[in-house]
């Protein structure tokens, strides 16, 4: 192999490649392993931990003579991220991969190419497609909501529903939900009547998206796995099993007073209340009154205090008061950006809705509090 390739690009698709591999487990020291491939279709990034799998074009690389290396992704990306130069010339010979740039050269050992596993590259034929930047949003506006501990198997996930001419994403955890849905969008379902995708494979796809320039994505599903793809990149992920929730089921019908108010206003007063909250009850309570909102924590004990935020909003219904983990209002209301929002609170012993324009929803829970605590919170 003989490259010349601009570093910022290479090391923006590295970058992505390596959250595929690194902290991948098993005993096969490939794992750990990208394979840069130079050709004829340019420089191709290929990773893969068996249930994700990559493959990422790199723009702008001149090869001058076509090869295949397998190098360990973390011990490049560190040479990549002390280089300066705006080009790196590559080259291998034997067992080793050659990185030169002005005033610096490096010999890195290479693995057997043949040992690395196959990557899927399935065709997109069938799938559904959409603008990159509405499924970029989607995601953020949903994974925030799904079960961290994997443990949880189809909740540690975002399901997607595709139906003639939309798309749904939804993530819960059991104590809050997030749903998102995007019309107006091509071809048909492409499969996806409710796959769920792992969060690793959301969370590199999400990377995926912000550094490519694409102007739309395809996606499907293909037996097991569900395929999304962009002109550059390529990522296949083995589908997350198990009984989903009937997740609508929590959804809260549109209230008669909806609060209206700036996602960015409510998230300060919720981040300013917050650093009182009780470490043991972790919630706030969120009062809602004619003309605006109170927010309270209290927390006892030594170091212990109380806080109130008041905060400006359009409302002129009656008084409604709830406690809510303060973190999980902050999430959603962070997802909905600076967009303008309503709030939907009927009562402290059900789920408040977040919504922001058309489709999209944020479901939390109500947190219990102690009836003495609750009366001074």
């Amino acid at each position: 192999m003989k490259t010349q390739i601009p570093r910022e690009p290479f090391l923006g698709a590295l970058q992505v490649a390596a959250s595929v591999v690194i902290g991948a487990r098993g005993d096969r020291q490939t794992l750990q392993d990208v394979k840069v491939v130079a050709g004829e279709t340019g420089v191709r990034l290929y990773a893969t931990d068996y249930e994700l799998g990559l493959r990422l074009s790199v723009p702008g690389a001149e090869v001058h003579e076509a090869g295949t290396v397998v190098v360990g992704a973390a011990r490049l990306l560190a040479v990549l991220r002390e280089l300066d130069s705006p080009t790196l010339d590559l080259s291998s010979e034997g067992t080793n991969l050659e990185i030169r740039a002005p005033g610096a050269r490096y010999t890195i050992h290479t693995a057997p190419a043949e040992e690395f596993p196959e990557v899927p590259e399935p065709d997109l034929e069938g799938a559904v497609t959409l603008p990159r930047e509405d499924l970029r949003g989607m995601i953020r506006r949903t994974q925030y909501a799904a079960a961290t501990e994997k443990s949880r198997y189809a909740l540690h996930g975002v399901r997607w529903e595709a139906r003639k001419g939309r798309l749904r994403l939804v993530a819960t955890d059991g104590r809050r939900l997030a749903l998102v849905e995007k019309k107006g969008i091509g071809g048909g379902t492409g499969g996806l009547t409710g796959a769920i995708v792992p969060l690793k494979a959301m969370a590199v796809l999400e990377k995926i998206l912000g550094e490519d320039p694409a102007q739309s994505v395809a996606a499907k599903v293909l037996e097991n796995r569900i395929v999304i793809g962009t002109e550059r990149a390529l990522l296949t992920a083995l589908l997350l099993e198990g009984q989903y929730p009937e997740y609508e089921a929590v959804i809260p019908a549109a209230g008669n007073a909806p609060v209206k108010g700036k996602a960015g206003v409510l998230l300060r007063g919720v981040r300013q209340a917050a650093p009182l909250a009780d470490v043991a009850s972790r919630a706030i309570r969120l009062r809602l009154r004619p003309g605006g909102a109170l927010l309270k924590a209290r927390s006892a004990g030594a170091g212990g205090g109380e806080a109130e935020v008041e905060i400006p909003l359009a409302y002129e219904g009656p008084e409604i008061s709830a406690a809510f983990n303060p973190d999980y209002l902050a999430d959603a209301l962070r997802a909905a950006g600076e967009a303008e929002v309503t709030l939907d609170m009927t009562g402290t012993a059900t789920a408040a809705a977040i919504r922001e324009g058309e489709g999209n929803v944020a479901v939390i829970m109500p947190v219990t509090l102690a009836a003495e605590e609750g009366e001074g919170a």
